[in-house]
């Protein structure tokens, strides 16, 4: 294995972007590629766990990985993170996906499901918004209890990374 086979992977927001050392259209041993992903927020986690079939992945974050007793306090370098989160249907189910068990884990966890419709109430254009049970569901949770989740069950599936 040399520099040719590392895949960086930099997840900045929501954008990635990927960058191969050297010009090699592909790669060319037996052994999986290494990818660096650097930083280890829900991007980076969920990028790992995209490439964990496919490559050997090394995360590259700047704060400690917080620990069982610890995650709740959140990362430095995470803003926003002591409030409520919620996660949409679509990103539920995107990331249990990638991750599976993921929405058990998240519930067993601590998060709150609530109907989108009837369990909330919206205030909008001057007037209160009439509650029904539409069906939908929500996730409710902090950030840090999202990342450490996610954590959780990437290290489940993929225990090198």
């Amino acid at each position: 294995m040399d520099f040719n086979d590392i895949w960086i992977c930099i997840s900045k927001y929501h954008n990635i972007y990927q960058y191969r050392t050297m010009n090699h259209d592909h790669i060319t041993t037996q052994e999986k590629p290494i990818v660096v992903v650097m930083g280890g927020s829900i991007s980076g986690l969920l990028m790992a766990a995209l490439l964990g079939k496919h490559a050997s992945v090394i995360i590259v974050e700047k704060d400690d990985e917080p620990s069982n007793d610890t995650f709740l306090l959140g990362r430095p370098g995470t803003a926003q993170d002591q409030h409520l989160h919620i996660l949409l249907e679509g990103g539920r189910l995107s990331i249990e996906t990638l991750l599976p068990g993921f929405t058990g884990a998240l519930i067993r966890n601590g998060a709150s499901v609530i109907d989108r419709a009837q369990d909330i109430s919206w205030f909008h254009s001057g007037v209160w918004k009439m509650r029904y049970d539409d069906g939908g569901k929500m996730f409710v949770q902090t950030r840090p209890l999202i990342d450490f989740t996610i954590r959780e069950c990437l290290h489940k599936r993929f225990p090198d990374i």
